[in-house]
């Protein structure tokens, strides 16, 4: 779709695009961010409910275990037919924020709880410090 714009628009773009998302708007433009990071500039994710990690591995209870899609991208290669390129998604600028009192656990899906905790603001600083440590 990005590549069709300027033959449906008439206008130049660039490669890569600046991508902003709130909520499911969030998950969606860090998730394209992950998937292809190579044509992706920037970031600015409000209060996401989950975040794939870029990581094939984390600890969990003291154990290494795999994190596939959608938690993680281990799995990645089976789904889009290469594997996860971290060189580009380091290149990437994030922007990740969500409101200091989001904190009711209701309000996301269970199955993030062992990879991000259970909140949205557990999640954010959990998806920027792992951001951070790449």
């Amino acid at each position: 779709m990005i590549d069709s714009l300027p033959q449906r628009t008439g206008l130049e773009t660039r490669q890569k695009v600046l991508l902003y998302g709130h909520s499911r708007g969030a998950q969606a433009v860090h998730r394209f961010a992950t998937y292809y990071p190579e044509r992706t500039l920037a970031v600015a994710a409000l209060s996401a409910g989950s975040y794939t990690l870029p990581l094939q591995t984390m600890l969990i209870n003291g154990e290494s275990q795999s994190l596939p899609l959608p938690f993680g991208v281990a799995t990645m290669s089976r789904y889009l037919g290469r594997d996860f390129n971290a060189v580009a998604f380091k290149q990437i600028a994030f922007r990740i924020e969500v409101g200091g009192i989001d904190t009711n656990p209701a309000d996301t899906p269970r199955a993030w709880d062992p990879y991000l905790g259970a909140t949205r603001v557990e999640r954010a600083r959990t998806y920027t410090k792992t951001l951070q440590s790449m």
